[in-house]
């Protein structure tokens, strides 16, 4: 089945909304209640200059993000 460039974009955009809609009746005003669940030094010498990269988990709705 094929499907026409358009109408995929309008898919993939109801389904953003769909998912923003369902994360703002799960978490409202974005307040998310966020879980550290794993930590990587990334790089550096050993002398202290890694990088950590932290990956969060909200324990509400599920959503994920890294920084």
């Amino acid at each position: 089945m094929w499907i026409s460039k358009s109408k995929y974009e309008i898919e993939k955009l109801k389904a953003i909304q769909r998912i923003e809609y369902l994360e703002e009746l799960i978490c409202p005003g974005g307040n998310h209640d966020y879980k550290i669940i794993k930590r990587e030094l990334i790089g550096g010498t050993g002398h202290g200059d890694e990088q950590e990269i932290r990956q969060y988990k909200c324990s509400r709705c599920g959503k994920m993000i890294y920084s």
